[in-house]
């Protein structure tokens, strides 16, 4: 499976304290998918201070889908803090 991740912002939820995390993710890998499903890792100082679950649904061969995550707990005034993130495929079918 090859996903190539773009656009990936990190941005203040509109009514609460926390995180959100925007972005699109391209299928690269030839084939169709009814959902993939992706973890997303997020590093602060160099220290994993996140893990979440992304699921994608009706993922085309060659296609982009954008997705939205709300991340509670990780609050906003981190997201300057953040000196990475990971964002790799878990499972598809």
């Amino acid at each position: 499976m090859r996903f190539v991740y773009r656009n990936i912002q990190f941005q203040k939820h509109p009514k609460k304290n926390w995180v959100i995390v925007r972005g699109d993710i391209h299928n690269d890998s030839g084939k169709g998918y009814n959902s993939v499903a992706f973890r997303m890792v997020i590093f602060i100082k160099g220290m994993q201070v996140v893990s979440t679950n992304i699921t994608v649904h009706n993922f085309g061969a060659g296609k982009n889908r954008s997705f939205e995550k709300s991340i509670e707990g990780l609050d906003y005034k981190l997201i300057e803090s953040i000196v990475r993130y990971e964002i790799n495929p878990e499972g598809a079918y």
